[in-house]
């Protein structure tokens, strides 16, 4: 397990961080933490990611940030003018 600020904080899958976890929470809906990483760790995100892509568009308009192969932030729905 991994330390934070004094908090012990689960082990992740190596395709999520924290930080995309704790975004997921403020912006798509406040469901514990082992829900988002069920959630982020479909097949399909994972193939997403396994292809190559930078951006996932979810259903619901939120987009996942990936990195070198790893989630590293949930982004907020893209609202046009």
């Amino acid at each position: 397990m991994a330390r934070d600020m004094g908090e012990l904080r689960p082990e992740l899958p190596p395709h999520l961080t924290y930080h995309a976890i704790e975004r997921y929470q403020q912006r798509v809906e406040n469901v514990p933490f082992e829900v988002v990483v069920d959630r982020l760790s479909t097949d399909f995100i994972l193939a997403a990611i396994e292809f190559g892509t930078s951006v996932i568009k979810l259903p619901n308009g939120h987009r996942l940030r990936v990195v070198d192969g790893c989630i590293v932030s949930t982004l907020p729905k893209r609202f046009h003018r």
